[in-house]
């Protein structure tokens, strides 16, 4: 599927995270496994590295190790990751999102994860890069050298970006947040977004302390409804109807 589309202005937003929220998996560790085969040295970093769930020291500790694997990162590391991870992604998706621009309502992806990995993903399924939020790589050919500096790197990071992207009219109208971890729920709780989705599919269930407009969705194939719901005082007479493949 292209992911040249004609522009329109939207009714509404939804964004999405992407690692366990459309992918059932970290993006950022399957990469990292997909870098490091065969280097031994790093074996143990692999078997530790895992970004939520952690205190910020451990975070910390995760994030300087992946530098250590960055350089070890090359065009061909991408694709061969991307290509492990295409057959992962539940088809649902691509039919919610043209549900959703269906219905004027613009889906985008805010991610912790990496643009050079999780963009051509997404610009299959009839996403635009531009409304694709990642960290990235800093490149010297072929090979990654750096982490490019990011707003996202910090736990309020979506925070900030979704209010910069509000303070320059990127999003008109009412706006849902659907993701798994804390990230996503501090853009609802900081009053970035009218609605929330908790994205309990695949990950041990969490039950958000949160209150308002926010609903848990236990299936992909079930964020249609929960998307309806919450825009319904919005736009009442959005209707979508989007069934697991």
């Amino acid at each position: 599927m292209s992911a040249d589309h004609p522009a329109f202005t939207p009714r509404a937003n939804v964004i999405f995270d992407f690692d366990l929220t459309i992918l059932p998996e970290e993006s950022t560790h399957r990469l990292a496994h997909t870098a490091i085969r065969g280097h031994s040295q790093l074996n143990e970093f692999l078997e530790n590295f895992q970004l939520k769930n952690k205190s910020s020291r451990e975070k910390f500790s995760d994030a300087f190790n992946f530098i250590r694997v960055v350089t070890k990162i090359n065009k061909a590391t991408i694709r061969e990751c991307i290509d492990q991870l295409r057959p992962k992604i539940d088809p649902v998706f691509g039919a919610l999102f043209s549900e959703l621009k269906s219905a004027g309502i613009k889906p985008h992806i805010i991610s912790s994860g990496y643009f050079e990995v999780i963009s051509p993903l997404l610009n299959e399924l009839g996403i635009p890069n531009q409304d694709i939020a990642a960290n990235r790589f800093l490149w010297l050919g072929n090979q990654a050298i750096f982490i490019a500096p990011s707003p996202l790197h910090g736990s309020k990071g979506k925070v900030a970006l979704i209010n910069g992207w509000k303070s320059s009219g990127k999003l008109v109208g009412p706006v849902v947040m659907i993701g798994d971890g804390q990230p996503d729920r501090n853009v609802f709780s900081n009053g970035m977004a009218d609605g929330f989705i908790q994205a309990n599919y695949y990950i041990n269930p969490v039950n958000p302390n949160l209150s308002g407009n926010f609903s848990i969705a236990e299936t992909p194939a079930s964020l249609s409804e929960h998307i309806h719901e919450l825009l319904s005082p919005y736009l009442p007479d959005t209707r979508m109807s989007v069934k697991a493949a």
